[in-house]
């Protein structure tokens, strides 16, 4: 049942990319907080929570994997405001920072 009379579309896959989500289990530490990942399972792709430019997104609907940076737990936690008191203005900077490093180390081991 469609309650919000607008046309159902497919969902946009081209923004997900398993090969840079995947990337998180070989990345060696946080991009945050530089927390050592030796079981290869305490990582993720945290996508970015902004709403502006191409790293927009809608309710339900994440951005681009390729805006993600790859962060434990806890600075997941902290980028979406599940932990901690940062401002939106500190966790879009702290995503920011993770995201740049989480680039870098993605273009030096062949991701991008």
């Amino acid at each position: 049942m469609n309650l919000t009379h607008r046309p159902i579309t497919p969902k946009d896959t081209s923004r997900k990319n398993q090969k840079l989500r995947d990337s998180a289990k070989d990345c060696p530490h946080c991009m945050g907080c530089y927390l050592p990942n030796p079981d290869r399972n305490l990582l993720c792709l945290a996508h970015s929570n902004e709403h502006a430019g191409e790293g927009g997104k809608g309710m339900g609907m994440k951005s681009a994997c390729r805006l993600g940076a790859i962060l434990c737990d806890t600075c997941h936690g902290l980028v979406d405001g599940r932990i901690g008191k940062f401002t939106r203005e500190q966790s879009q900077a702290f995503h920011q920072r993770a995201h740049l490093k989480t680039v870098v180390w993605w273009k030096a081991n062949g991701y991008l």
